[in-house]
């Protein structure tokens, strides 16, 4: 890079849940790392629900290298948080609660019976040998109270729930403690022949090592480092409702083949969500006809909420990537490495690719998922039922 405030060994773009992994995990290895985050609205892990679910519902999660990267995911969070410290868990709420995922009609009730069988054969990463189990009526309103009892479900275990705002604080306070430097700032970066310059509001720093974790801000850095996927914004609108007479903090996730999904968390909180809408000018405004849709779609899964009073409205920007899989590796130019579009699935894969993209940066071996994830991979279109909530 060329002259300017040397800052770091490691420059870390974006705080998010990928971004403070990176920075952690390199901290803890003895690594000056800079965190530089601009504090933009939208940011997708501020905003997450915090389903962290070994089972996908869109044909592209059952690709068998998406299968394993996402179990070990999963399985990593237990000791992630073991890592944190003793209040690293009821920080961030996070709880096995397993998942119930619900069939209205015919087509519906075949996909259930085809998950079903998929799940069977699989080693979900903690909960090996509990077999799926069909609920109907009464058993299925014993798992959740306020659903519709007409509905067919499915009870498959290992299924977490986190509190991605709070998880994210959480990642944060043990970077800091660990020696990683938090800067505020609009983070720019261009290029000088093989290597990067960057600059944050306006002044360049410098540092061997520059990792872009921008989210759903990393499409013009992308083009920049010569990686050939660009990222764009998925927005997302999610509604907190109370629903104190209900045991939500036992809750398992509710999920839904079109998409909705509904979470219990402690304190008589619900999470209900969410919308789907590719956003060119990274707006993050609540939305009345959003609101209206995500509202909708949770009473007609779980009318019982009907009297839940809204609480709050959050809006998230997922960083989405053309081919539905996260863009985690070096790019073209030597000294800068990209953490970027995770799509719905950043507060899952976040941690263990952030991990895997530290080790990356000191050199360590290449992983075995390194292919699926490669920036540098032939960009294709979304596949129908790419990896996905």
């Amino acid at each position: 890079m060329t002259a300017g405030r040397r800052v770091a060994d490691v420059v870390v773009l974006g705080a998010g849940i990928s971004g403070t992994s990176v920075a952690l995990r390199l901290a803890e290895r003895g690594v000056a790392v800079t965190l530089v985050d601009a504090g933009l609205p939208g940011r997708a892990t501020t905003a997450g629900a915090g389903i962290i679910s070994p089972f996908g519902l869109a044909p592209g999660d059952t690709d068998p290298r998406w299968t394993r990267l996402v179990d070990a995911a999963v399985a990593r969070y237990p000791g992630l948080l073991r890592d944190l410290g003793d209040d690293a868990t009821t920080r961030a709420d996070y709880a096995i609660v397993d998942e119930v995922v619900v069939a209205a009609d015919e087509e519906e009730r075949g996909a259930l019976a085809a998950l079903a069988a998929r799940a069977a054969e699989r080693d979900p990463g903690g909960a090996a040998g509990e077999a799926p189990v069909f609920l109907e009526g009464r058993e299925l309103r014993e798992r959740w109270p306020a659903v519709d009892p007409d509905l067919q479900g499915l009870l498959l275990a290992g299924t977490a729930r986190v509190d991605g705002h709070a998880l994210t604080a959480v990642l944060l306070d043990a970077a800091v403690r660990s020696g990683v430097e938090v800067v505020p700032g609009r983070a720019e970066l261009r290029r000088a022949g093989s290597r990067a310059i960057v600059e944050v509001d306006g002044a360049p720093v410098v540092a061997d090592t520059v990792v872009i974790a921008t989210g759903a801000w990393s499409a013009s850095m992308l083009t920049t480092v010569g990686v050939p996927t660009s990222v764009t914004a998925d927005r997302g609108q999610i509604v907190h409702l109370a629903a104190g007479w209900l045991p939500t903090e036992r809750l398992p996730v509710l999920k839904t083949f079109a998409g909705p999904y509904v979470i219990g968390f402690s304190g008589g909180r619900i999470v209900a969500g969410a919308t789907h809408e590719t956003s060119s000018d990274h707006d993050a405004e609540v939305r009345a006809g959003d609101q209206r849709t995500v509202l909708q779609d949770a009473l007609r899964v779980a009318p019982g909420l009907t009297a839940a009073r809204i609480v709050e409205t959050r809006v998230g920007l997922r960083p989405a990537s053309a081919d539905g899989f996260p863009l985690v590796g070096r790019s073209r130019l030597d000294d800068v490495f990209v953490a970027t579009g995770f799509g719905s699935w950043g507060l899952t894969l976040g941690p263990l690719l952030g991990e895997v993209l530290a080790d990356q940066v000191l050199g360590g071996p290449v992983h075995p998922v390194a292919d699926l994830v490669d920036p540098l991979r032939v960009p294709v279109a979304v596949p129908e039922g790419a990896p996905g909530e």
